[in-house]
């Protein structure tokens, strides 16, 4: 193993001979770049990815997988599909696991109540009377599911709605004062919510009270029925 640097950009190289088994070593091939912005590229850095596309001090993989183990008979024996994050525990800051769905309405905002847009199939749109109601718009979801990067959706708009965890819901005190464990509902206010009563769709049960004038927001966990 050797290393190279490299004077514009600044780069730190890690590279290889591999023996063909006839005695002679193949050219060097590069399998780690450490370079001037802070990035780390491993495995095949051929694939490099213009600096444009990560943000500084961003540690890529290609065709490899992350394991994270604490010395036991684990990750480090799992089957390590490429492109697979295998470890023992994860531990994360924010409170809700939320998934990328496009949208064709620039109004959504975090705390929205949102439903399916049935003139788009996929999409979504701020929720109001009789659409099907599918989750809550999320500010800053500790895990995020789908990212449509290379899709048909690529180009469109993306709204992150919230499947599971707590989250901040708009509500309305348009059905009488909430209370901690009352269900959340649609409210005649589009994307605003408000307790629940008969058999109406819900997005999950409030976390916190809420009795003021006007609309505000509380916790919910997410537990659609």
């Amino acid at each position: 193993m050797c290393s190279v640097i490299d004077d514009c950009p600044i780069r730190l190289e890690f590279r290889t001979r591999e023996n063909t088994g006839a005695g002679v070593g193949n050219p060097l091939t590069t399998r780690m770049i450490i370079r001037g912005d802070g990035n780390i590229y491993m495995g095949n850095p051929t694939d490099e990815v213009p600096p444009g596309k990560v943000p500084p001090t961003s540690l890529i993989i290609d065709d490899g997988v992350l394991c994270v183990d604490d010395g036991g008979d684990n990750c480090d024996n799992a089957v390590r599909t490429q492109g697979s994050i295998y470890a023992e525990h994860t531990a994360v800051t924010e409170m809700d696991l939320a998934e990328n769905y496009p949208t064709k309405d620039t109004t959504l905002e975090p705390g929205d109540l949102v439903a399916l847009d049935l003139k788009n199939p996929v999409f979504v749109q701020k929720a109001q009377k009789n659409l099907p109601l599918i989750g809550v718009v999320s500010a800053n979801p500790g895990i995020l599911l789908g990212g449509f990067a290379d899709e048909e959706f690529s180009n469109e708009t993306r709204v992150l709605v919230s499947l599971a965890g707590r989250v901040l819901v708009k509500v309305s005190p348009e059905n009488g004062p909430i209370a901690v464990g009352d269900r959340i509902m649609l409210s005649s206010t589009p994307g605003v919510g408000m307790k629940a009563t008969g058999e109406s769709p819900t997005v999950g049960l409030a976390l916190q009270p809420y009795n003021k004038e006007g609309f505000g927001e509380i916790l919910v966990f997410i537990n659609l029925r």
